[in-house]
């Protein structure tokens, strides 16, 4: 049995063979084992940080707008957009072809930066970050699933799910099960060796999802993810958003020209000219 060190450093009681810790006063203090009722508010003290962790602002975006300049033409894609998203939170982002929904998504993502405005990320603009450190604040706060798949077809199912993880490797962290986790989830434990080409289109967009999730991203961005299934796989992954949006506790954002998809969405914002505004 160990002892509670009050003040002091510890000692052995050599007849006893009991860890023990002197205080400045020379009286031993037995540590005590956790009683129920401290286990239990324990946990509800880790939920309740859970809950503040969902309360928090994990997004926020400030008189975002965006151009190009072409030739002597400036292209107005994206227009004083300003927006604010807690984690656990999703929304869906409508619009025409052309209107900046994919603009939008890679200023969020950090891909492309702002013209101007301002994006933070918990709590920092990632924007102001030289471009080594950028790289490894988008590996680790960002996931992407885009409308195809983007997977190496040399590698396997395993392999490709791992890939995030191996820009940054994180020490001691198994990267491995997490992997093998995720495909479990998205139900293809069964395919783990499996190349790209082997696997239908509804099974190669769920390896995406694994891929995107595998570094615990704080933003799951998603660019038409559905786009290019039938209605059976496309609601599949769907409903694979969801599943893991809740359980991850992500801020999900779809990009999506799907009413259907759209529908399922509490939030839902249209972008047209550049500007977004808020559906009723």
């Amino acid at each position: 049995m160990r002892c509670l060190l009050a003040r002091g450093g510890a000692k052995r009681n050599p007849g006893l063979g009991i860890q023990r810790s002197v205080s400045l006063q020379g009286q031993y203090v037995p540590k005590k084992p956790i009683s129920r009722s401290l286990r239990v508010r324990l946990s509800g003290l880790a939920s309740l940080v859970k809950v503040l962790e969902c309360l928090a602002v994990g997004l926020s975006v400030s008189h975002l707008s965006k151009h190009f300049e072409m030739g002597s033409h400036r292209v107005e894609v994206l227009r004083n957009i300003s927006m604010e998203m807690k984690r656990s939170e999703s929304v869906a982002v409508t619009g025409p072809s052309g209107s900046g929904k994919s603009t939008l998504l890679h200023c969020l993502g950090t891909l492309t930066p702002p013209s101007s405005g301002t994006v933070q990320i918990e709590d920092e603009n990632p924007f102001l970050l030289p471009e080594p450190k950028l790289a490894k604040f988008r590996n680790r706060v960002v996931g992407f699933v885009f409308q195809d798949h983007h997977l190496l077809p040399q590698y396997s199912v395993l392999e490709n799910t791992l890939m995030p993880a191996l820009a940054f490797p994180t020490p001691g962290l198994d990267v491995e099960q997490r992997a093998r986790e995720l495909l479990h989830r998205v139900g293809l434990s069964h395919r783990l060796d499996y190349r790209p080409g082997l696997l239908s289109g509804g099974e190669r967009q769920r390896v995406a999802v694994a891929r995107a999730l595998m570094n615990s991203p704080r933003l799951l961005l998603c660019d038409e993810p559905t786009g290019n299934l039938d209605l059976s796989n496309a609601e599949m992954v769907a409903d694979l958003l969801f599943e893991l949006h809740e359980e991850e506790l992500t801020i999900l954002i779809v990009v999506t020209h799907s009413q259907a998809l759209a529908d399922r969405f509490a939030r839902r914002y249209e972008i047209r000219e550049g500007r977004l505004s808020r559906e009723a």
